[in-house]
């Protein structure tokens, strides 16, 4: 992998986790989805951790993508559900 692609990654995994914990510190301010968004930018970050390590290809990487993306599934469910 390039530089520029792995640079990319990093610097979504920086700002997923900048604003994942900026959610769960305003939780009770921000509504009950913002910390279930919290857990899905988290495992978002894991995933971009693990395609740096490990490579597009392994894995972890597709496991991670794979609870990431149903961690923003369950996100979705929970804006739905409190919308009434």
């Amino acid at each position: 992998m390039s530089g520029l692609w792995l640079s990319g990654y990093f610097l979504s995994a920086i700002a997923a986790l900048v604003l994942s914990g900026w959610l769960a510190m305003h939780r009770a301010r921000l509504g009950a989805a913002s910390g279930t968004a919290a857990v899905a930018l988290a495992l978002s970050a894991l995933w971009a951790i693990a395609i740096i390590a490990y490579g597009p290809a392994s894995v972890a990487g597709r496991l991670l993508f794979s609870g990431a993306s149903l961690a923003w599934l369950w996100m979705l469910y929970r804006l739905f559900v409190l919308d009434g």
